[in-house]
């Protein structure tokens, strides 16, 4: 009876020390890897990116020029899924930019003219449901990190009009 119990014993103690050993392994292999870099397919494996067709494609990264390029410019995807949502927000940022040079009508912003009021859109997250909102500053280029400005004061509500409340909100909560 004692041979049999240390036989289960010796089983139980070998599983164990694969199941260490296996674990072991993956740390040794997950510490080789790159932490916090963008996620790239293995070579040959597929991707997804935005195309000419309106429609998004799969392929398979061979790291020939046009996967390090579409790589490199954020037109390399996961999922079919994350570039239907990149191209989404292409298309708004593009209507943005596109109303607020129509309403600038051929003025140019001067970051320099601290007295010409610039207005970007944002989203106001004070009141119990939100919205959207317009913030006005005559700050120089240093506050302009990539938003987008206008010099009317019907931006917003140009913006609104033109691709909706909906679309506006989660395009600038990143949704």
């Amino acid at each position: 009876m004692h041979d049999k119990e240390t036989q289960q014993i010796i089983a139980d103690l070998d599983k164990q020390a694969k199941e260490i050993q296996a674990k072991i392994d993956e740390l040794k292999n997950n510490a080789n890897k790159p932490k916090n870099v963008r996620w790239r397919a293995e070579k040959g494996r597929g991707y997804f990116y935005i195309n000419h067709n309106q429609c998004n494609s799969i392929v398979s990264d061979n790291r020939h020029d046009c996967d390090d390029v579409r790589y490199d410019t954020g037109n390399y995807f996961r999922t079919q899924m994350e570039a239907d949502k990149h191209r989404q927000h292409l298309i708004i940022t593009q209507k943005i930019k596109d109303i607020a040079l129509r309403l600038n009508d051929g003025v140019e912003i001067d970051w320099n003219n601290e007295n010409q009021l610039k207005h970007k859109i944002g989203f106001s997250y004070y009141s119990v449901d939100g919205h959207l909102c317009t913030d006005s500053t005559d700050k120089k280029a240093r506050w302009a990190n990539g938003n987008i400005y206008c010099l009317s004061d019907k931006f917003l509500k140009t913006c609104i009009e033109e691709i909706g409340e909906k679309k506006l909100i989660e395009y600038i909560k990143g949704c």
